[in-house]
């Protein structure tokens, strides 16, 4: 039961740094527009 809630907790703090990745990156990606790719996106 501790496990589970353990294992909880953890999917909770990767997920929540897989979304700050996918910020930093995004923000990223407006900086520099001479990325291949990042004008296809919108």
């Amino acid at each position: 039961m501790v496990l589970a809630l353990l294992l909880e907790l953890v999917q909770l703090q990767y997920s929540a740094l897989a979304a700050q990745m996918l910020v930093v990156c995004a923000a990223m990606a407006e900086k520099s527009p001479a990325l291949p790719g990042s004008d296809k996106r919108r």
